[in-house]
């Protein structure tokens, strides 16, 4: 049985792991919607990137 790390398995870093590995694959799409959910949730500043070329 492996231990629960709090700091590894809560949510937000896990909605933010999301999003990095999204951006590693270069899916925009895949990113957008991991940013917006993470924003959604956690209130999160999300900067606008206009025409990145994944």
């Amino acid at each position: 049985m492996q231990q629960l790390d709090i700091f590894a398995d809560s949510r937000d870093v896990m909605l933010r792991n999301a999003v990095l590995e999204e951006l590693q694959r270069r899916d925009g799409d895949g990113a957008r919607t991991a940013l917006d959910q993470l924003a959604t949730e956690f209130g999160v500043v999300v900067l606008s990137v206009q025409n990145l070329a994944l």
